[in-house]
């Protein structure tokens, strides 16, 4: 291990003498050790503007010279990672083009404060996180999760995310009640800023779509005039999700679109899916031009529904919609 720790330094100071701009640095165990560091020497990669780094435990960023950063970087990613909070804090002050932040599989609770004048899309996908506060972030457009938990036991595994001052924020998830607690400090949105789009792929528990929840929430205004498209993915033909979609398309007013992806194995020609486009016929649909899509699921058994390509992807103006990604057959209610 020893002489693998000083060929990696060696490398990478191979690698900043070269200027290299682009580098993928992965430790190849399986899992972290104690004596599995990550070259401080990394700092002097200085012309990178990608860099992923993955297996290590983060070095001590106490004694790092003030100079020490990556000033062209844009994109950074950071995979089975261990690190302290005040490094990830230093890491992050020290890449003052920073657009896209990536965070997954940590092997370490996560607390990420994010501020920052140029961070666009930061996703955190895999691990621990017991808290994310947005606290300046003038450029952040998407603030996604994916599979991200809190660092507390088994039954309290709440996370908190907390948004500041994030006037370009457009999407927000996914957070499932329950487990993630939201927080938008005095910020009101307003029926102008309906550009937000925050979803939860359950309603009230995780893995169950309760009808009762919303019922008992009495009106609610987003729903009724702010909804515009519905998404639910790993569709079952159970009766508590087609109580939903109905309650959905009897009070979302302005609701144009709702998507229904079957889940693997599923197709849309099968049974289930002719017992959902018949229990949706018996909908009263609060706005009758909205259209209703079945779709077969484009993900394998073990696959995952997500792909942080696609989150890091501007063009792609709504990283949340799947539909071009998914095959199957689209049905109109």
């Amino acid at each position: 291990m020893k002489e693998f720790k000083g060929m990696a330094a060696a490398w990478v100071d191979l690698l900043a003498a070269k200027r290299v701009k682009e580098l993928v640095f992965v430790h190849p165990a399986t899992k972290i050790e104690d004596d599995v560091h990550l070259p401080a020497s990394i700092f002097r990669c200085t012309a990178l503007t990608k860099l992923y780094i993955g297996t290590w435990w983060f070095p001590d960023t106490s004694d790092l010279p003030r100079t020490a950063g990556f000033p062209y970087l844009q994109e950074l990613g950071l995979c089975n990672l261990i690190t302290k909070e005040q490094d990830l804090a230093v890491l992050l002050d020290r890449c003052p083009v920073l657009e896209k932040l990536l965070i997954t599989r940590s092997r370490w609770p996560v607390c990420l404060r994010i501020q920052s004048r140029s961070l666009r899309c930061v996703q955190v996908t895999l691990g621990l996180v017991p808290e994310i506060s947005v606290d300046n972030a003038s450029r952040l457009e998407r603030l996604l999760l994916w599979e991200a938990w809190g660092g507390g036991s088994l039954t309290n595994m709440s996370s908190k995310i907390t948004i500041g001052h994030a006037p370009k924020l457009r999407f927000l998830g996914f957070l499932v009640p329950g487990m993630h607690q939201l927080e938008i400090g005095n910020t009101v949105i307003k029926s102008e800023n309906d550009d937000y789009k925050f979803w939860g792929p359950q309603s009230s528990g995780i893995g169950k779509v309760n009808l009762k929840f919303w019922k008992e929430a009495g009106p609610i205004e987003c729903i009724q005039r702010r909804i515009k498209k519905l998404v639910l993915r790993e569709f079952r033909g159970k009766r508590n999700e087609l109580d939903f979609l109905k309650f959905i398309a009897e009070h979302a007013q302005v609701l144009e679109e709702m998507v229904i992806v079957m889940t693997h194995g599923f197709l849309p020609s099968d049974n289930v899916g002719a017992k959902l486009r018949i229990f949706m016929a018996s909908a009263k649909w609060a706005n009758g031009c909205c259209k209703m899509m079945v779709l077969k699921s484009y993900f394998g058994g073990e696959g995952t529904a997500w792909c942080y390509p696609r989150g890091f992807n501007f063009s792609i103006e709504d990283p949340f919609d799947l539909s071009k990604c998914l095959e199957g057959k689209c049905e109109a209610h």
